[in-house]
């Protein structure tokens, strides 16, 4: 093993204390090998850097602790003795004891001895960790700020003034956005692009908050180069000086326009109808507590248009839209002010009118209806139609929006089934109407519950034999609390509320089974007709209820005859024909009650499925007064036509009945033949007409 220089192996450096004590204790690493490359001194600062003690690496081989290979060391060991001063390895990398990378700036300085020889060598080290650390930190933070900054002009608004609010600096977008060059903005402040939307409190709040340090943010509303609205959400920072003072502001600001432009459209879909624009019942209602909590006189209005749902089973929903906006459209020329009138849902609207008396509310209610005369043009078709109109008081006829409503909606039903004017006023008989009506449903309610129904029969008889042929089963109401209630005061209630419809299942199944009993009795071309309502025609599976009803009860099909009304055909012409078919092939009769009375065509009668006619009563009345009746005739020769059989309603005189007998007529009903009765009653008539 080759031996160490004496002078080392005396541990000159051990024999100075006061030396050994300061080279530990500074903060650079200090490390000493001799000649040979075997280490003499490690200091605290190496022991840091490199992660071993002195007493791991002290008399051990410095390149092989620093895992430097052999002859790379040599060459450097050789380069400095040669050049008998110091070299210096500014930023390179050596291994720490776990296996680490270091960076470290090396000084390597030649130890000389008195004889001019070289002895060793001390290495300074400087770790760089925290200097390359703090660079990397600095030139992220850099690229940061340049990404934030690219982000900002991509994605905001910015700007930056002064303390007097001039303008120093602004960014591309911003002056893209507002159409101004930067020289049209620099030096003015930001009133050159005031829309004069905000009231001067709200920017007085605003220099207040950023005179006092503060961050302002808010919403606001600015105007560009060429008019247009913008809106921005803009965040205001104050850049504060050395006193406490702000020396300059920056505002960043985001476009919001159109979240703006979302909102308000949101608003206006809130209280306005999206078919017509017009406004909808929440607006209307914030306009008449308006006026209530004013104390202001006012009429209000509902009005919805006749035989709408027609229009579109007729003609489709789209055709009724049209109708409902061109409505409107006549609806704004004869209203003074738009806002007052809304769309309350379908074909209904309400309005409100402002100090006008009784006479002029008339006056608008028949311009209303006058503007209606005109035909509607929609999609190449002339629809014609009219509308029925209900008016209230404030505060004569309720306090709040939804009494008043209630009460117009509610006389407007009763000027739609008037058909006079189609305009019906509340007033006082009205009010004591709906407090009855109201009692009549809350009855009404319970009737089938507390089996308050009956059916009563009047007897159908041959023209020619006057024999019974078959009875109609008509409904009657003997109500617990209101006695006898009319059918024609509890009817319409019923098919308002729907209760038509359990009533309605009711009245079938008990009128067949009764029938039945009467067959069983030796009557047995009995034949039953029963009335079916519009509502009870609505129902989907209508036609299959009453098959199941005829299977269950195993009546004959070809003596139950259902009533429709002629207007309830047209409405539901589309729908209710392939119904009405189905039954008619099952062997169901199917007859028009009230014919005459509605607006039906030859061509359309040929192709509905009926069997039978029935003439309304009120033209019989010619008969009585004239001896003649056009209109029955024409009826009695179109049926005939068409292969229908007649039933003519309302025989009271045997005037009417040679007269019927003379042209062709089929069947007669009426208090002439009996009126009618109860089931043990009937059995009576049937008994006497043996």
């Amino acid at each position: 093993m080759t031996s160490r220089p004496e002078k080392l192996q005396h541990n000159l450096w051990n024999d100075h204390e006061i030396l050994s004590s300061l080279i530990h204790q500074v903060p650079i690493g200090i490390i000493i090998i001799d000649l040979y490359g075997f280490i003499h001194l490690w200091n605290k600062e190496a022991e840091r850097i490199f992660g071993w003690t002195e007493a791991e690496v002290k008399g051990k081989l410095y390149h092989l602790i620093m895992k430097l290979g052999e002859s790379k060391y040599r060459r450097a060991f050789r380069k400095i003795a040669q050049a008998r001063k110091g070299v210096t390895f500014s930023e390179t990398k050596r291994k720490r004891k776990d296996g680490s990378d270091v960076t470290v700036c090396i000084n390597a300085i030649p130890l000389i001895e008195e004889d001019d020889r070289v002895i060793g060598i001390t290495f300074l080290i400087e770790d760089l960790t925290d200097q390359k650390n703090s660079e990397k930190i600095l030139k992220n933070t850099m690229n940061e700020l340049e990404n934030l900054k690219f982000s900002l002009d991509e994605s905001s608004l910015l700007t930056i003034t002064d303390p007097r609010g001039m303008i120093t600096y602004v960014n591309d977008r911003f002056c893209e956005l507002f159409q101004y060059s930067r020289e049209e903005l620099i030096g003015y402040d930001h009133r050159v692009i005031n829309s004069k939307y905000h009231p001067k409190e709200f920017f007085k709040n605003m220099w207040r908050t950023l005179g006092n340090g503060k961050i302002f943010r808010g919403e606001i509303r600015n105007r560009a180069k060429d008019g247009t609205i913008v809106w921005v959400d803009g965040t205001i920072v104050p850049f504060i000086n050395e006193k406490g003072r702000p020396y300059q502001y920056m505002s960043i600001c985001t476009d919001i326009t159109d979240k703006k432009r979302a909102e308000e459209e949101l608003v206006f879909l809130a209280y306005h109808d999206e078919l017509t624009g017009l406004s909808n019942r929440r607006k209307m209602s914030d306009l008449v507590a308006e006026e209530i909590n004013q104390n202001q006189p006012f009429a209000l209005l509902s009005l919805d248009l006749n035989r709408f749902r027609h229009i579109n089973e007729s003609y489709g929903f789209s055709v009724g839209d049209g109708v409902i906006s061109e409505f409107a459209n006549r609806l704004v020329e004869t209203i003074p002010n738009v806002d007052h009138i809304a769309r309350k849902d379908s074909d209904k609207f309400i309005i409100l009118l402002k100090g006008m008396d009784d006479d002029e509310v008339h006056r608008i209610c028949g311009l209303i209806s006058k503007n209606l005369q005109k035909p509607f043009e929609i999609n190449n078709n002339r629809i014609h139609t009219t509308s029925s109109i209900g008016v209230c008081f404030y505060p004569k006829d309720g306090s709040n929006f939804e009494e008043l409503l209630n009460n117009a909606v509610y006389a407007m039903h009763e000027a739609k089934i008037e058909r006079k004017s189609y305009i019906r006023f509340f007033d006082k008989q009205l009010e004591q109407e709906k407090k009855r009506r109201i009692e009549l449903e809350k009855c009404l309610r319970e009737a089938l519950e507390n089996q308050e129904l009956s059916l009563h029969y009047q007897p159908r008889v041959d023209t020619n034999t006057r024999k019974i042929t078959g009875m109609e089963a008509l409904l009657r109401w003997n109500s617990q609390k209101l006695g006898m209630v009319s059918p024609n005061e509890f009817i319409p209630i019923a098919e308002e509320t729907g209760f038509i419809v359990p009533i309605g299942k009711w009245v079938m199944g008990n009128a067949m089974s009764q029938t039945k009993k009467w067959h069983q009795l030796g009557f047995s071309d009995l034949k039953v007709s029963l009335n079916l309502s519009p509502i009870q025609l609505m129902e989907p599976d209508i036609d299959e209820q009453i098959i199941k009803t005829i299977r269950k009860i195993n009546y004959p099909p070809n003596l139950l005859e259902l009533e429709i009304t002629e207007n309830a055909a047209l409405e539901n012409n589309k729908v209710l024909f392939q119904k009405l078919n189905r039954l008619k092939e099952f062997g169901v009769q199917i007859s028009i009650d009230d014919f005459g009375t509605g607006y039906s065509s030859l061509s359309y009668l040929r192709e509905f499925p009926i069997n039978r006619l029935k003439i309304d009563r009120s033209f019989l009345e010619d008969i009585a007064k004239s001896g003649d009746s056009p209109i029955v005739r024409t009826i009695l020769a179109m049926a005939k036509s068409l292969g229908y059989h007649v039933t003519a309603e309302g025989i009271e005189i045997e005037e009417q009945i040679l007269y019927l007998q003379n042209h062709g007529c089929d069947e007669l009903q009426g208090f002439y033949f009996g009126k009618p009765v109860a089931a043990n009653e009937f059995l009576h008539y049937l008994y006497e007409a043996i």
